[in-house]
């Protein structure tokens, strides 16, 4: 089996501490490597040129998390982080 990774967008030290105690387990037994990135001190164009990167890479994926806050709806806050990332796969998003 290729050497796959993961890559999950977490926007502050609260989702990431629920990503590594939570999530990161099941994870790990998908891929061979799993990586959690705090996003909201970066630059804009640091995360777009990182996730077309990582889009790049042969047998690497990522998750990108983000708190709906004040949207009225999943859709419109896809929408929103489409258009300021964009290197965001929206069609690729549930």
């Amino acid at each position: 089996m290729p050497f796959s990774q993961l890559f999950i967008w977490v926007e502050g030290p609260d989702d990431q501490r629920f990503v590594n105690t939570i999530l990161r387990v099941e994870f790990e037994r998908q891929y061979n490597s799993v990586r959690v990135i705090p996003y909201a001190e970066m630059k804009k164009e640091k995360i777009i040129k990182f996730i077309e990167s990582i889009r790049a890479m042969p047998n690497a994926t990522y998750i990108f998390l983000a708190d709906n806050d004040d949207s009225p709806c999943v859709s419109a806050k896809k929408e929103e982080l489409a258009s300021a990332i964009k290197s965001l796969q929206i069609e690729r998003s549930r």
